[in-house]
């Protein structure tokens, strides 16, 4: 089992233990698909057990094929949850790859969209760097709710959103592409926003 793993790992419980053995054969089966070069299926292992991804990464990230750099990071850290510092830095990465014909669904609002986020601690600056945003005051709105944080908005290019999720109300994945980034104070309620 790889280093990264081990902090996990710390306990003698029999739940741990299967925990530990079931990463450990889930790993290896991915890395088995990656050296034959079947990239879904080492996403799908990732998305099934996210312990998985920082060593997949490391390992594979700078011989992927082009489509894969940016294909395989966005997938996971829109399925994670809360995606680690690895997933994050190779979310960043994947500006890079991006085809040139991308465009979100359902994003017809014009070349710049306004965007949301919530952070419970920080600054515009700080708010600008975040990944997630969303592209309607709701979305922000229960996340701030859920964390006890700030609202900021901003403004993207429709051509600068890496990815478009709309799982997460009307989420955009971006990195540091949104511009006139400001706290919304105070906190407007859902009623009067509509």
């Amino acid at each position: 089992m790889s280093n990264s793993l081990h902090w996990f790992f710390n306990s003698d419980t029999q739940e741990y233990e299967s925990l530990r053995r079931k990463t450990e054969e889930t790993l290896h089966s991915a890395i088995l698909e990656a050296e034959a070069g079947n990239w879904e299926a080492v996403i799908e292992a990732g998305l099934n057990c996210p312990l998985i991804m920082d060593d997949i990464l490391k390992a594979y990230y700078p011989s992927l094929p082009e489509r894969m750099r940016y294909t395989l990071p966005l997938k996971w850290y829109m399925g994670a949850g809360k995606a680690s510092k690895t997933v994050c830095d190779a979310v960043k990465c994947a500006v890079k790859y991006k085809p040139a014909n991308w465009l979100g669904k359902g994003l017809v609002k014009g070349d710049w969209i306004e965007v949301y986020c919530a952070l419970r601690s920080g600054n515009s600056e700080e708010a600008k760097a975040c990944l997630s945003w969303c592209t309607n005051y709701t979305g922000a709105y229960i996340t701030a709710q859920k964390i006890n944080g700030k609202i900021y908005k901003g403004q993207i290019l429709k051509e600068n959103i890496l990815a478009f999720d709309e799982s997460c109300l009307e989420g955009v994945i971006q990195y540091n592409s949104v511009y006139a980034v400001q706290q919304i104070y105070p906190v407007l309620p859902l009623s009067a926003c509509k």
